[in-house]
């Protein structure tokens, strides 16, 4: 039996919190059983995306932390807005 899957930070952590998730989740890939409203994908998706921002512009020597923090704080609300403001009408 050959097991596939990428070994991430978010598998392993999965592995420490619950080896029976991590089971269901990478060994077998079953589908949840519960349905999750997609806002919260979506949110924690803007956050992430704005956390990797943050993190890609600290890696610019020329760019301070403030500038850095501004710049996130435009992008994330800038997403939000886009996700959960223009397009309510739309859901």
């Amino acid at each position: 039996m050959s097991l596939k899957f990428n070994l991430s930070a978010s598998s392993v952590s999965k592995y420490k919190e619950s080896q029976l998730d991590f089971y269901y989740t990478y060994i077998e890939k079953s589908k949840p059983d519960t349905q999750i409203l997609s806002v919260y994908g979506n949110a924690g998706n803007i956050v992430h995306s704005s956390l990797e921002n943050y993190i890609t512009l600290l890696k610019n020597k020329d760019v301070t932390k403030g500038y850095a923090k501004t710049e996130v704080e435009k992008y994330f609300s800038t997403q939000w807005f886009e996700e959960y403001i223009t397009n309510a009408d739309e859901k």
